[in-house]
């Protein structure tokens, strides 16, 4: 028996109505993959850079021509590849206790955190998330002791012992380690 011509277009119809569906499903997948994707991408990188700023900040060393909290938002804007605007980093330390803004000194928590704006590209993502997402990363180390400190300088030397045994003469050499405290930073 052959279907009636009016069964052929519903069959049809409905095939189409099924691919759309699939289709649409598979593209709102996908968007919230890339959505998802993209922004682990920029978290990492983020993180990566905040990381190096707050390990730099730590140490108390300072970048040529830049005081400590400038040096440190720099190394932090540059270790990321896809970079962190500056004005998106904030610095903050615990002494104590108590949080206040900027690096601190000796032995105080430095707390690196950077901010950024992430838009969405799925739409339903947009809504339920907010757009552009408010993507925040932060790292924390404690400061060394660098308030005044001199770092060593190391003088390696070598001395010959000459020891007898029993039927020869054997040298060996050793070396001993002296530190001098003149060394610069």
């Amino acid at each position: 028996e052959s279907i009636p011509l009016r069964s052929r277009t519903a069959v049809r119809g409905q095939a189409t109505i099924e691919a759309a569906l699939v289709v649409l499903t598979f593209a709102m997948l996908l968007l919230t993959l890339l959505d998802f994707g993209r922004m682990f991408a920029i978290w990492q990188e983020m993180q990566a850079g905040v990381r190096a700023g707050a390990r730099y900040g730590s140490t108390g060393r300072t970048k040529p021509g830049l005081d400590r909290a400038a040096s440190i938002v720099q190394v932090a804007t540059t270790q990321g590849a896809l970079g962190i605007a500056p004005g998106a980093i904030t610095l903050e330390s615990i002494h104590n206790g108590v949080r206040s803004a900027g690096p601190g000194s000796s032995f105080d928590t430095l707390i690196v955190t950077a901010r950024a704006p992430i838009p969405l590209y799925a739409p339903w993502l947009a809504v339920a998330l907010g757009s552009p997402y408010p993507l925040r990363v932060q790292s924390a180390n404690r400061n060394e002791d660098f308030d005044g400190v001199t770092y060593p300088t190391v003088v390696t030397t070598s001395t010959t012992m000459t020891t007898a045994t029993s039927s020869s003469t054997t040298a060996s050499t050793t070396s001993s380690t002296t530190r001098s405290t003149s060394g610069a930073r």
